[in-house]
C-alpha cells in the first residue's frame, strides 16, 4: 500500500536528495547504556514487538512513474540482533552509528543490542536505535521507547491510533479542498507578504526522475 508524503516529510525527502555533504543525514539515533542485570533476551523480544506495534516504521520511500515520492508499506517483521563484542570490536561498531541511511532504501530503521566485554570482569550492555526522520521524529522515538518499556515489563504496547500514512492522506485531502486552500492563502497573504503566491516546497527539476543510488558513506559517531 502506498500513501503520499506529508509536507513535512517532503521537506525531509528533498533535503536528503539535494544534500551535497557525505556526512549529512536526517535521522534520530539514540544509544542507551543498560543496567548490568538487564534481561537481554527479554529486551530483544520487547524491542521487536514494539517495532511491530508501529507498522509504519517498516515503510520506505519509492518514486512513482511521475517522479513523485511516496511512502510504501513493507513487511512487518523485526529482527533485533544481540551482538557480543570485545573492546576493539565495540570501537569499530560505534563508527557505524548514525551512518547515513539511503532515503530510497528498503529499511529506514536500525535496532541492535550490544554486550561489550571490556575485560573478563567488566561487561556492559547497550541498546542502539536509529529511525529515519522521514518516518519518525523525536516524539515518535519517545513513543517507541515507551512501548519497549511496557512490553519489557509484561504490559501491552500502546501502539498507534493514527500513523503517518493517515496523517499525510488527510493532509493531501485538505490541500485538494479549494475552500480550505483559499482560506489558507488568504490568511497567509494577510500575515506574510507574498506568501500566498509562493510554493513553500518546489520540487527540484533534477530530482523528478526515479533514481536509485548507493547509501552515502558519511559517518557521524555518537559520543
Amino acid at each position: 500500500m502506498k500513501s503520499p508524503l506529508s509536507q513535512a516529510q517532503a521537506g525531509v525527502y528533498y533535503a536528503c536528495e539535494t544534500s551535497v555533504s557525505d556526512e549529512y543525514n536526517y535521522q534520530n539515533p539514540v544509544l542507551f547504556a543498560l543496567p548490568d542485570d538487564a534481561d537481554l533476551a527479554k529486551l530483544q523480544q520487547a524491542v521487536q514487538d514494539a517495532l511491530c506495534a508501529h507498522p509504519y516504521l517498516f515503510s520506505h520511500v519509492v518514486v512513482n512513474d511521475e517522479g513523485v515520492p511516496e511512502i510504501e508499506s513493507g513487511e512487518v517483521t523485526a529482527n533485533v540482533p544481540i551482538r557480543e563484542l570485545n573492546e576493539e570490536e565495540w570501537k569499530a561498531a560505534q563508527e557505524t552509528f548514525a551512518k547515513t541511511m539511503d532515503i530510497h532504501g528498503d529499511k529506514l530503521y536500525r535496532a541492535e543490542i550490544y554486550t561489550v566485554h571490556h575485560t573478563p570482569d567488566a561487561v556492559h550492555h547497550f541498546l542502539y536505535i536509529d529511525l529515519h526522520h522521514v518516518l519518525a521524529d523525536g516524539f515518535s522515538v519517545t513513543l517507541l521507547l515507551r512501548d519497549i518499556e511496557r512490553l519489557y515489563n509484561g504490559k501491552r504496547p500502546a501502539g498507534e491510533m493514527l500513523d503517518g500514512a493517515a496523517i499525510a492522506t488527510a493532509e493531501a485531502e485538505q490541500r485538494a479542498n479549494e475552500t480550505l486552500m483559499g482560506e489558507a492563502k488568504q490568511w497567509y497573504s494577510q500575515t506574510f507578504c507574498d506568501a500566498a503566491d509562493t510554493d513553500s516546497l518546489p520540487i527540484p527539476e533534477r530530482k523528478r526522475k526515479a533514481k536509485r543510488h548507493k547509501p552515502k558513506a558519511g559517518i557521524s559517531t555518537l559520543r
